[in-house]
């Protein structure tokens, strides 16, 4: 495949872009949100409690922050936060690390996309060469797109509850020049009651892992 592919989704007759990732020469994975210029620099409300447990307010914005453009994900654990989708330009912060891939099982969620109302999202024409098109149903309720780091000789079973995994099953995306390649599966967002209405949150955010 490319080394480059978008992530798009089909819904109500049109097409909008969730983001574009490109293959690093070392495996790396980079993402490239896609977002109106008026909301670069705004995120979802977040805070951490002292017991180090992380609390987002999804329906509360925050203005003025980083200018987000561009996530790294390094298959040696490393991810960056820049403010440009090339080289070059400036970090949110330095020394951010996670699990390297080698570290896990073979199968590692490292990225996890939660859409903002889809029809409020960037319309675009999806390029049948190089993006993946998710089909979503009239009635989307929120949910969850998660990325996992996947080295392709290993066997994966999703453990999903009943109802959770939206859609037919994953999308797996791989090129031959890596070892690990990106497992894409999108979750339902789980509600506490049959009844209870999902809100999107007010704005497209990522968590990284």
């Amino acid at each position: 495949m490319n080394n480059s592919v978008g992530i798009i989704f089909s819904f109500q007759s049109h097409y909008y872009r969730l983001a574009d990732i490109e293959w690093g020469a070392d495996n790396s994975f980079y993402f490239l949100p896609s977002q109106h210029e008026t909301e670069v620099g705004t995120r979802v409300k977040s805070y951490t409690e002292d017991s180090g447990r992380l609390v987002i307010k999804p329906n509360e914005l925050e203005y003025g922050k980083f200018p987000t453009r561009k996530i790294s994900r390094h298959q040696s654990g490393f991810y960056h936060i820049k403010d440009v989708t090339g080289s070059g330009g400036n970090r949110e912060k330095d020394g951010l690390r996670g699990p390297a891939f080698r570290e896990t099982s073979g199968f590692y969620v490292f990225l996890v996309a939660c859409p903002q109302e889809i029809n409020t999202m960037v319309k675009t024409e999806p390029d049948s060469n190089r993006d993946v098109i998710i089909n979503l149903p009239d009635w989307i309720e929120p949910f969850s797109v998660q990325f996992a780091a996947h080295r392709k000789n290993v066997n994966i079973e999703l453990k999903t509850r009943p109802g959770e995994l939206l859609g037919d099953g994953v999308v797996q995306i791989n090129n031959s020049n890596f070892e690990y390649g990106l497992i894409i599966f999108l979750l339902n967002v789980q509600k506490g009651k049959p009844d209870e209405v999902l809100r999107f949150p007010t704005k497209t955010f990522f968590l990284i892992q």
